[in-house]
C-alpha cells in the first residue's frame, strides 16, 4: 500500500521514484496527488533538469482558474509499489503533482 503524509495545507503527498527513459537518471521525489490534474505527472523545470528528461514537444493546458497555458513535455518512469511505468509529463513551475493517469497503480 501506497503511503503519504498529510502536509500543513491538508494536501496529501506521496514519495515516489522517477527516472528518465534512459534509467540513467533517477529521483525520489514528493509529490502531490492532485484528483483534479487529468494527467500523469507534473515535475518543476529543476526536476526534469536533473533528470535530463528528453523534450517531446509542447501542450496546451487548462489550469485551474480556466487559463489556457502552454507547457514543456517529456517521458519518464514513475515507480509506484513496485509497479513501473512510462508516464506523459508536464514541466512547470509550482507543486509536483501526481494525476488522476496514474491512481489505478495506487488503487489497484
Amino acid at each position: 500500500m501506497v503511503q503519504g503524509i498529510i502536509d500543513n495545507k491538508n494536501r496529501p503527498i506521496i514519495d515516489l521514484v522517477v527516472a528518465n527513459t534512459d534509467a540513467q537518471n533517477v529521483q525520489d521525489l514528493n509529490v502531490l496527488v492532485d484528483s483534479g490534474f487529468t494527467g500523469d505527472l507534473k515535475v518543476s523545470n529543476k526536476t526534469a533538469n536533473d533528470l535530463r528528461l528528453k523534450i517531446t514537444g509542447v501542450e496546451s493546458v487548462q489550469i485551474a482558474n480556466g487559463q489556457l497555458i502552454d507547457m514543456t513535455t517529456a517521458l519518464a518512469y514513475v515507480l509506484i509499489e513496485n509497479t513501473l511505468k512510462a508516464v506523459d509529463v508536464l514541466i512547470s513551475e509550482g507543486s509536483q503533482a501526481l494525476g488522476i493517469g496514474n491512481l489505478n497503480i495506487i488503487l489497484i
